[in-house]
C-alpha cells in the first residue's frame, strides 16, 4: 500500500480524532472490501488507541462481521504496539466472549513480549474455554 502524503495524513488524523466515533461507524456500516482499506488506514494513521475504534476493531471478532473480517482485525490488533496490545489484553480479556478471548490471544501470539507472556499465563490460569486454552497453550510453548 502506497503511504499517504503528510499533508492528507495530517488532515485525516485530526478529522479521526476529533470525531472518532464517525470512524467506528464507518466501519461497522462499510463492506467487507472497504472495511479491509479502512483497517489499513488505521493502521497507517496509527488510529488503533482511540476508544471508540478499539471498541469497533474488537466488535469484529464476532458476529455479524466475516471470518475475513476476523482474521484481517487480528493481524491489526498484532501490528499494535506491544504496550498498546497488552493495555487492550488486560481490559478485554477478562470481559470479552469466548470468541474475543480466543481472537486476542491469536492477536497475542505474533506479538509476544515478556509483559504479554506474563498475560497470557495469568489469563490461562482462570480461563475455562478449551479453544481459548489451547489458542494460550500454543503461544506458551
Amino acid at each position: 500500500m502506497r503511504p499517504i502524503p503528510a499533508a492528507a495524513s495530517e488532515t485525516c488524523i485530526g478529522y479521526y480524532r476529533s470525531h472518532p466515533a464517525t470512524l467506528a461507524e464507518a466501519l461497522r456500516r462499510i463492506g467487507p472490501n472497504a472495511r479491509a482499506g479502512a483497517l489499513r488506514l488505521i493502521e497507517q494513521l496509527r488510529l488503533g488507541d482511540m476508544p471508540e475504534v478499539e471498541a469497533q476493531l474488537v466488535a469484529m471478532f464476532t458476529k455479524p462481521f466475516t471470518k475475513e473480517d476476523r482474521a484481517r482485525a487480528i493481524s491489526t490488533f498484532a501490528r499494535f504496539d506491544p504496550g498498546h496490545l497488552a493495555s487492550i489484553l488486560e481490559r478485554h480479556l477478562a470481559i470479552g466472549d469466548a470468541d474475543t478471548r480466543h481472537a486476542l490471544v491469536e492477536a497475542a501470539g505474533r506479538n509476544a513480549t515478556p509483559e504479554i507472556i506474563a498475560l497470557l499465563k495469568a489469563r490461562a490460569a482462570v480461563e475455562k474455554t478449551a479453544r481459548v486454552q489451547a489458542a494460550i497453550a500454543a503461544v506458551l510453548e
